[in-house]
């Protein structure tokens, strides 16, 4: 976990061409500049981490 970015937030992304997903109030938890996941509630495991709460905004997030 040496560069973690943890964000609460409303995430707008999409999972096919067919189909988007909207979260409110979810984590998106970055690992070293790569996304592990976006989150309902946020894992145990990061209970201790800094979040930012930017949970007046829309993030459209980019898988790669």
């Amino acid at each position: 976990m040496e560069n973690l970015l943890i964000i609460k937030s409303n995430f707008v992304y999409s999972k096919s061409k067919d189909e988007l997903i909207e979260k409110e109030g979810a984590f998106i938890v970055v690992n070293n500049g790569v996304i592990e996941d976006i989150y309902d509630s946020l894992p145990d495991k990061y209970k201790n981490a800094e979040v930012k709460d930017l949970t007046d905004k829309i993030i459209i997030p980019s898988f790669s």
